[in-house]
């Protein structure tokens, strides 16, 4: 019988020209669309220029600078909204939200404007009259003002056909809480 030899650790090298081929032909093809698209995007960027100087002479004042201005402006605007936001009396708003008694009544969203001192609060009831109930609560809440009923629909995906609603509302006279030194936030 012949002695049959397996050596499991060491494979030779077998040259595959065929995998080779197809691995430089697709680094070509992706190399021709690179440049491809460079091409285009520097073509689309020179006609946007020259529509620009074209809409120029016609109006007879540059269009870009007062884009410009207006986007700066923009962006200082939502980032003064921001700032507010993050201002707000996170905690004590926490505080009255919790307080106000919500049985029957899951609250899933709260999102608000610091600037104009106002709340939007979504949720879902088990029936209008905890709906009611809620929103009336939130209205005598201390800290809170104006409250009112923004929208209700019933939730058609859920077999108890809960009410989805949101509540608007108005806070008053609450202060940001200091936080204790070294205290978690």
């Amino acid at each position: 019988m012949k002695r049959i030899g397996i050596d499991f650790a060491h494979q030779p090298m077998r040259r595959n020209v065929p995998a080779y081929l197809l691995a430089g032909l697709g680094a070509a093809a992706l190399l021709a669309a690179g440049l491809a698209y460079a091409a285009y995007s520097s073509g689309q960027a020179e006609w946007e220029q020259e529509q620009l100087e074209l809409a120029e002479r016609q109006l007879g004042q540059p269009r870009q600078a007062a884009s410009v201005d207006e986007n700066a402006k923009a962006r200082q605007k939502e980032a003064a909204r921001l700032q507010a936001s993050l201002e707000a009396p996170w905690e004590a708003l926490f505080g009255v939200l919790e307080s106000v008694p919500a049985p029957q009544v899951a609250l899933l969203n709260l999102s608000l404007d610091g600037e104009s001192r106002e709340l939007v609060l979504s949720g879902e009831a088990l029936d209008a009259a905890a709906m009611h109930g809620y929103a009336r609560r939130m209205g005598e809440a201390d800290g809170l003002a104006g409250a009112y009923l923004a929208s209700h629909e019933v939730n058609a995906q859920n077999p108890r056909h809960s009410l989805r609603f949101s509540i608007g509302a108005s806070w008053r006279n609450l202060a940001r809480q200091p936080q204790a030194a070294g205290g978690a936030p």
